[in-house]
């Protein structure tokens, strides 16, 4: 372990103050012109954006103009899911037919597809922004892949049926997360009050951070890096020789590994929690081995259990 766990209590305490903090200006989001947006900081975003450019309302966008895609809402569901045709196309539901409350969208000379959830809700002053809570759809062809996989909401939840690209970033700050398939070589996943689920078709890297929230990750990936406050997090890997690293304060870490792996090294040290193990192995001073000890597993919690459980391949 890099540092005990008992100095992390101390870390993790400041670490809350900064996330909660950080909630706040995400919420307002004040960027270079002193105007107010309800969507959460996204450094790369924060630019002068001229929205009174974009296009608003329903589109069908030809698939070979798009590199990347980008998405800002404030409240509702964001669906992604497959499509048969070529072009990717965006729709939305909402009980109001004002035209100020329209999605507004647009594709810039870098082929990056910005949508937002309407034009007021991207730059307004004043402190409160009462867009309506609506649903945005976003159907991809089947064989896109995107350079950037970018979606930003306040209180949306965020649902994506797949989704290949080289770099995946969500986030929400009090909507649920639901990836039901990624194949990316980079993916952070950020929630503040929310539960986050993800399967890895494909992943590389996949980095999860909760505050009050829960995480849940199963499926194909190298190597994950999970950090949560107030929430349980709940780790599946079929990769032989995965690198999971795991730090929780008030909140219980479970692992499940395939019962056929050929053998793993858990590192492991938590404040007011137990280790258990479902595994024959040799546990001595904190460090626990099964096998050939080639998959590599840190731990530590602040007042949570830590647990690895086997699974079968039926399971």
């Amino acid at each position: 372990m890099k540092k005990s766990a008992r100095n992390r209590i101390i870390i993790w305490s400041i670490v809350s103050v900064v996330l909660t903090a950080v909630l706040v200006l995400g919420i307002l989001n004040v960027n270079k012109l002193g105007t107010i947006s309800l969507n959460p900081i996204n450094i790369s975003e924060i630019t002068n954006v001229n929205v009174d450019e974009f296009t608003t309302g329903e589109a069908e966008i030809d698939k070979d103009t798009v590199k990347s895609l980008y998405i800002e809402w404030v409240s509702g569901d964001v669906n992604v899911v497959y499509g048969e045709s070529d072009k990717i196309v965006l729709t939305e539901e909402s009980s109001s037919t004002s035209e100020d409350d329209k999605m507004c969208w647009n594709v810039d000379d870098n082929g990056k597809l910005r949508v937002y959830s309407s034009k007021k809700s991207k730059t307004f002053i004043g402190l409160f922004n009462n867009d309506v809570s609506k649903t945005l759809t976003v159907t991809v062809p089947k064989d896109m892949k995107f350079d950037d996989f970018d979606i930003s909401s306040a209180s949306a939840d965020v649902n994506v049926e797949f989704v290949n690209a080289n770099k995946v970033i969500i986030g929400t700050a009090s909507g649920d997360i639901e990836v039901r398939g990624i194949n990316s070589k980079n993916v952070d996943i950020s929630n503040v009050s929310g539960k986050s689920e993800v399967f890895c078709q494909q992943v590389d890297t996949i980095e999860m951070e909760a505050v009050s929230g829960e995480i849940i990750v199963d499926g194909n990936y190298s190597k994950l890096s999970t950090e949560s406050i107030s929430g349980k997090s709940k780790i599946s890997a079929e990769a032989d020789n995965v690198d999971i690293n795991s730090e929780s304060v008030s909140g219980e870490i479970n692992i499940s590994l395939i019962e056929s792996i050929s053998g793993f090294t858990a590192e492991y040290e938590s404040v007011s929690g137990s280790f258990e193990c479902d595994f024959a192995g040799k546990n001595r001073d904190d460090k626990f081995i099964y096998g050939n000890g080639m998959a590599e597993i840190d731990v530590e919690t602040v007042s949570g259990n830590i647990s690895v459980e086997s699974y079968s391949a039926t399971k």
